[in-house]
C-alpha cells in the first residue's frame, strides 16, 4: 500500500503548479507515495499541465471535474486516494523537500496521531518575495486530545488548527468516518474539517519546523470577496457551530463545547464586520 496520498486542487495556478509538484518530486523520502492533481474546471492551462505531469511521472495522477471549489476538489482527491495518510496542498504553494521523511519518522512511533507542522506565509509583490512570516505551534511534541482541548485557545492562536495544509491525516479515519470538506462552506472550511477530524483521534504531534510555504500575492490584497454574501456567512457559521459543539460533546465536556462555540462566533463576528464595511444594508435587512 502507498504510504502517502498528496491531494492538490488545481485551479488558476498555471504559473506555479510546476514548482509545487517539483517540491514533491524532490522529496528525500524513499518510500512510496502518490500525487493527485484535481483539475477543478480551471479556466487557464492548469488542467493541461496536470495531464502533462501525469503522463511524465508514474506517481502522479490527474483528474478533471466541473468547477465546485477547493472543498469539492479535495473531496474528489480523498475518494481517489490510495495512501495510508493524506496531505492537502494548494497548487500555488510548495513544501520542503524533507517533509515526508520527517513526518514518516514521527508516524513510525505514533501511527494514529494527527501530525501538525509549521508553515511559512510568503508575501510576494510582482512575483518577488517581500517577506516571510513563520507560523508554528509553540506546543511542540506529543499531546493527547484532552490536553489540546484544555488549552484550545493557545493551539488555535498558534495556527495549529485552522489549516488543512499543515497536517498529515489518517486515511483510515477519514474514510471510516466518511469525513469530507463541507462543499457549501466558503470560509473556514479547513477549520471545520479539522474540528470534525479531531473527534476521531486521540493524539496530535506538533512539529516546530517549517515544511509548508504558503504564497500570498500582495498586489491582489483586498477584502475577501467571500465575505460579501451575508447569507453564505450565516450558512458557514451554522456548519462551524455544529462541528464545534460536536467536538466538545464527543468528550462529554459541555464547557469545552461552550468555549469552542464562542470562538466560532467570534470568528464570524470578524467576518460580519468586514461584510458591513463593504456593503450597505437597510435597518429592515439587518433586523431579518
Amino acid at each position: 500500500m502507498l504510504r502517502y496520498s498528496i491531494v492538490i486542487p488545481v485551479y488558476g495556478c498555471e504559473k506555479y503548479l510546476f514548482a509545487c509538484v517539483e517540491s514533491l518530486l524532490k522529496q528525500t523520502y524513499k518510500g512510496r507515495y502518490e500525487i493527485l492533481l484535481i483539475d477543478d474546471g480551471s479556466p487557464d492551462q492548469s488542467g493541461k499541465i496536470a495531464d502533462q505531469l501525469s503522463a511524465q511521472y508514474p506517481l502522479i495522477r490527474s483528474y478533471h471535474k466541473e468547477n465546485g471549489g477547493a472543498a469539492s476538489a479535495r473531496n474528489r482527491g480523498i475518494e481517489e486516494s490510495c495512501g495510508e495518510y493524506i496531505l492537502f496542498i494548494d497548487g500555488d504553494d510548495t513544501v520542503d523537500t524533507g517533509l515526508l521523511e520527517e513526518i514518516d519518522a514521527v508516524l513510525e512511533k505514533n501511527r494514529q496521531a494527527l501530525i501538525i507542522f509549521g508553515m511559512s506565509f510568503d508575501y510576494y509583490l510582482n512575483e518577488k518575495l517581500e517577506r516571510r512570516e513563520k507560523l508554528s505551534c509553540v506546543h511542540e511534541g506529543l499531546y493527547s486530545l484532552e490536553q489540546v482541548l484544555e488549552d484550545y485557545q493557545m493551539f488555535f492562536s498558534d495556527n495549529a488548527l485552522s489549516s488543512a495544509c499543515n497536517k498529515a491525516f489518517s486515511a483510515e479515519i477519514i474514510k471510516r468516518e466518511n469525513l469530507r470538506f463541507r462543499e457549501g462552506m466558503t470560509l473556514y472550511e479547513d477549520y471545520d474539517f479539522v474540528l470534525r477530524y479531531l473527534i476521531h483521534t486521540t493524539h496530535i504531534i506538533c512539529l516546530d519546523s517549517v515544511f509548508y510555504y504558503y504564497r500570498n500575492h500582495l498586489e491582489n490584497a483586498h477584502i475577501n470577496e467571500r465575505v460579501s454574501d451575508l447569507g453564505k456567512l450565516r450558512t458557514n457559521l451554522a456548519g462551524l457551530l455544529d462541528s464545534s459543539l460536536a467536538l466538545g460533546r464527543s468528550r462529554g465536556k459541555e464547557e469545552i463545547s461552550g468555549q469552542l462555540f464562542h470562538m466560532s462566533v467570534n470568528l464570524y463576528m470578524q467576518l460580519l464586520i468586514q461584510n458591513l464595511m463593504i456593503k450597505k444594508y437597510s435597518v429592515l435587512e439587518l433586523q431579518t
